[in-house]
């Protein structure tokens, strides 16, 4: 990559790990309860999925570096609208335009980078461009956090909220001065929008692995999204109020296991093809139990270890995703069909949003963490049934 698309890819994630530790904390603040918190997270998610394609679309179309930099105008006015929200329905006209920020933003700006990259490596440079991505946006995001543990709670966390509409306006003035796009040239007259979403849909529909990848996705959705719904009451509740920074430090692990587990991956003996395969499934067995266990930690020492645990393996299967994503991804559907992986993350934490508002009275932060572990093992079997090509029927 560029030093100056590092920067920029750095700076964006900087902005978004600002507000992880204390992203459910502000909403309980300014007028959520443990029941709406996860609704009003499940209108973000909601948000991104209804945008998630057309904007990948959009991307295609009509350019990435547009995509992005309209992606960053609705990160500053989301942030604008929370500080100046005081209660659930404030919060909900935030948070609609926050999703649809990081609905833009997604697969716009890394498939820009992916096609300038694989044009000058190759075909094999997928998995080291898609390694850099992942673990340059994992060091911003644990950057931020740190930062975002560390400041003071200023009239309900307005501060944060300051830092990350400064960082996307900075963010989109350096899109604008040092990022070129290609212009892409078409072989014959430029594609319909019918034309172009059915040639989408016939990649996704032609291919069982990718539907399987798919399938692992919306799962890891619905994990990552009760975790991160929960995780800071669930601290909260075994800390003193002495020990806030710690939150800080919670995300900072959480994003570095992330970016550890990245580059475990990518110095791995490359592998392929099923090997490939194999490997992600293994990595997705033990994220389910470690789910399982982090569930059940009620001392400090338990929760950063098994808290690091979870995105250590999330971390290095991030890669694998992508990884076997882009293999199967054509250059002139690749923003589009990127959005539809994270379309898909975000279904799966919609879902678990909704679950877990009607239940984690009854079933409790542990018994949610068991349930999406089931369905990350579940899931997986069902991707590495996918994958295997059907037998041909002969008379």
């Amino acid at each position: 990559m560029k030093p100056a698309q590092r920067l920029i890819l750095f700076l964006h994630s900087f902005s978004g790990g600002v507000l992880m530790p204390i992203l459910s904390l502000l909403l309980l603040e300014r007028g959520c309860d443990l029941r709406t918190l996860p609704l009003v997270l499940g209108v973000y998610s909601a948000t991104v999925i209804l945008c998630e394609v057309p904007s990948g679309v959009c991307a295609d179309l009509l350019g990435r570096k547009k995509t992005f930099l309209i992606s960053c105008a609705l990160g500053a006015g989301s942030m604008l609208a929370l500080l100046l929200s005081g209660s659930v329905w404030a919060l909900l006209s935030g948070f609609v335009l926050y999703g649809l920020s990081r609905a833009f933003s997604s697969g716009s700006l890394d498939a820009l980078i992916i096609e300038e990259y694989a044009a000058a490596h190759g075909g094999e440079g997928y998995s080291a461009i898609t390694g850099q991505l992942s673990l340059c946006q994992s060091v911003g995001l644990a950057a931020g956090a740190i930062g975002g543990g560390a400041l003071p709670n200023w009239r309900g966390y307005g501060l944060h909220l300051m830092i990350r509409l400064v960082l996307a306006a900075a963010v989109g003035l350096l899109c604008m001065a040092f990022v070129r796009e290609a212009r892409q040239e078409h072989a014959g007259p430029r594609p319909s929008l019918r034309g172009y979403l059915g040639e989408a849909a016939g990649i996704v529909k032609g291919s069982r692995a990718m539907t399987g990848l798919l399938i692992c996705l919306f799962s890891t959705g619905a994990l990552v999204s009760l975790v991160e719904a929960y995780w800071q009451p669930m601290f909260t509740a075994i800390i003193t109020p002495e020990q806030t920074p710690l939150l800080g430090v919670v995300s900072a692990v959480g994003f570095a296991s992330a970016a550890l587990g990245n580059v475990l991956i990518r110095r791995a003996k490359a592998a392929a093809g099923a090997a490939e395969w194999r490997r992600y499934a293994v990595l997705r067995i033990i994220l389910a139990a470690s789910a399982a266990l982090f569930a059940l930690q009620a001392n400090v020492p338990g929760f950063f270890v098994f808290y690091g645990l979870l995105y250590l393996l999330l971390g290095g299967a991030d890669v694998l995703e992508q990884t076997l994503m882009n293999r199967m991804v054509p250059d002139a559907q690749r923003a589009g069909l990127l959005s539809v992986a994270s379309l898909s993350c975000q279904l799966g934490g919609l879902l678990a949003c909704g679950v877990a508002g009607a239940a984690v009275g009854t079933l409790g932060f542990a018994g949610l963490c068991l349930t999406a572990g089931a369905a990350v093992l579940l899931c997986t079997a069902a991707a590495l049934f996918l994958r295997k090509p059907r037998k041909s029927v002969t008379n």
